[in-house]
């Protein structure tokens, strides 16, 4: 996580990458770029806590259908799990957390059906997940073949979706510490 004071937009900001979470009762905005990967951001409204993951794989299972104990935010049984836990910590209650869901696409519009799946998987997993923790999904945005740049305000919940052009898709880690104020035009679309 790198995280940073933008002083155009006068915030902090947190830019996750993938396998990394960051919540925050503070008023702050956490940043990351999506391709297969998803994010789920986590909002108690009540006393203004937010949360986001950003996860690769939903987990590896055994045979019997059992997930690893592997701690790694890289998948997203533990990346929700740590993401809840944290925000927890900060004093929210899980009862009243409404999720958001972004992310999941075939950016690479793989031909092989294994490297497909995983963006597949990933969508499914997150809903699966989110609707047995009985966490309502107010709205989510999944699948296609563009990457997406999401920018999640802690203080409100209010999240900003750009899908990206394949030309776009280039330097995914530029992309995530780059400049934020590259998202501020007409491209960016608001999901309340």
């Amino acid at each position: 996580m790198y995280k940073f004071y933008n002083n155009k937009i006068k915030a902090e900001m947190a830019s996750i990458l993938p396998g990394e979470f960051y919540a925050s009762s503070k008023s702050e905005i956490i940043y990351t770029i999506l391709g297969s990967c998803i994010s789920v951001a986590l909002f108690d409204s009540k006393l203004k806590i937010g949360g986001m993951n950003h996860f690769m794989l939903p987990g590896s299972e055994k045979n019997n259908g059992i997930f690893y104990k592997n701690q790694s935010g890289r998948y997203g049984i533990n990346a929700m799990e740590l993401l809840i836990n944290s925000m927890l910590k900060l004093g929210a209650m899980k009862s009243r957390f409404t999720a958001k869901v972004f992310g999941g696409s075939n950016v690479l519009q793989a031909k092989d059906k294994e490297v497909s799946n995983i963006a597949k998987k990933n969508i499914e997993f997150a809903l699966k997940f989110l609707k047995l923790e009985k966490i309502p999904v107010l709205s989510f945005d999944t699948g296609g073949i563009k990457t997406r740049r999401i920018i999640f305000y802690t203080g409100t919940g209010k999240i900003y979706q750009q899908k990206l052009n394949k030309e776009n898709n280039i330097d995914f880690i530029n992309m995530q510490i780059g400049d934020f104020n590259k998202t501020q035009n007409n491209n960016s679309t608001p999901f309340k």
